[in-house]
């Protein structure tokens, strides 16, 4: 049996997010029923997408944002020997920017657009990152898809892998669907909430609204939209962030 070391490892995680995009890339935004009638079942090898909107002129098997921008992410977790901080991650943020024109701006989603034009603008990246007032802006998947390399620097270390995860999320999607407690972005609060969700999906009751429902997680309870009743979703805020301890978290 094949032996394989950290790197290969590492590699082979890289290499195939990056296949995946490519592959995903023809039915970005599709779906199931779409994705039967156009290619004839489940896609299995590079398609011709570039009628995708997402995938605009992507030739077969090109990646596309997605990819692209958790690459910068990795080589800057690797500048900062895997002490990744906000101004690296945003810095990271703007390199995409510079050193893929074929997908920015075309590609940016709608909370990267934001965060470049307002780093650009010279404003802090962490007060960027909290920033909400649109509906669409901090709620995207834009940190999600670039987090992988904070795993991959910091195999079998929770805390730093979390740490790191957070640093990247930071400039872009810090605002309160994100953050984990009352002291925001704590990540011995995320690791522990990682591991309940794990442990409830994989549960018989994973499918069960409260079993999905992570204990320790925060859910922010002013501003409930009206009717709310018990309704526990986050209510919309605009603005920054807040941050202090004053009561106005509910704990699941």
């Amino acid at each position: 049996m094949q032996n394989y070391n950290l790197y290969d490892r590492i590699l082979g995680s890289l290499t195939l997010a990056g296949i995946g995009d490519a592959i995903g890339a023809p039915s970005e935004a599709m779906s199931r029923d779409e994705i039967q009638r156009k290619y004839g079942g489940r896609i299995t090898t590079f398609l011709d997408g570039s009628d995708n909107p997402y995938a605009l002129g992507n030739a077969v098997g090109e990646v596309t944002d997605d990819a692209s921008q958790m690459y910068e992410m990795a080589l800057a977790i690797i500048r900062t020997g895997g002490e990744l901080t906000a101004e690296a991650a945003a810095e990271a943020i703007l390199n995409w920017s510079r050193n893929f024109p074929r997908y920015y701006p075309r590609n940016a989603g709608p909370t990267t657009r934001h965060v470049i034009t307002e780093l650009l603008e010279g404003k802090d990246p962490i007060e960027i990152g909290m920033t909400g007032c649109e509906y669409n802006r901090g709620v995207s998947n834009g940190a999600a898809m670039r987090v992988a390399g904070a795993g991959l620097a910091h195999p079998g270390d929770w805390e730093r892998a979390a740490r790191t995860a957070i640093a990247s999320c930071r400039p872009s999607h810090g605002t309160q669907q994100v953050t984990f407690d009352k002291e925001p972005w704590h990540p011995a609060r995320l690791c522990g909430s990682l591991r309940d969700c794990l442990r409830h999906l994989g549960g018989a009751d994973g499918g069960r609204a409260d079993q999905r429902r992570s204990p320790g997680l925060p859910v922010w309870r002013g501003d409930r939209p009206a009717g709310g009743g018990g309704d526990r979703r986050p209510g919309l805020r605009c603005g920054r962030q807040r941050t202090d301890p004053s009561g106005d978290w509910d704990w699941l």
